[in-house]
């Protein structure tokens, strides 16, 4: 069992395998992509994916929550790892790879809009979160004046 949640180690792997396989298939496909080609690119059967995903809208809100976790995530990585101006830098190119993801799901998003979904609940707070504390690095090294 994984203890951040209470799953087994190997069903944590195949939720982020099918969420893997649906971004890049939704991206390309859109939202019609069928849930047996996601399972197919997981390398997992298609139960598996109504087993994480009981609709098209929950794996879509669940792929763009994902999405947005990692490049909000990423901040506080970079901000330890870099300089404070390249890590920045980093995350901003993490952001723009992030939008263009987003655009790709723009019609799968609609659609778990359309079906009473909130995707972008918190993303306004996860990146204001994310940019802030890049921001604040720079302030304390002198490369950014408060305010």
């Amino acid at each position: 069992m994984s203890e951040r949640d209470g799953r087994r180690a190997d069903a944590v792997r195949n939720r982020a395998r099918v969420l893997d396989a649906a971004v890049r298939l939704v991206s390309v496909q859109g939202a019609d992509v069928p849930f047996t080609a996601i399972a197919a690119a997981a390398g997992v059967g298609v139960g598996t994916v109504y087993r994480h995903f009981p609709s098209r809208i929950a794996l879509f809100e669940a792929v763009y929550r994902n999405e947005l976790d990692a490049v909000c995530d990423a901040a506080t990585q970079l901000e330890a790892d870099e300089e404070p101006a390249d890590a920045l830098r980093t995350w901003l190119e993490r952001f723009v790879d992030y939008l263009a993801t987003k655009a790709g799901l723009s019609s799968a998003l609609t659609a778990a809009i359309a079906g009473g979904a909130q995707p972008f609940e918190h993303s306004r707070g996860r990146l204001n979160d994310a940019l802030q504390i890049l921001l604040a690095a720079l302030q304390r090294d002198g490369r950014l004046r408060d305010g």
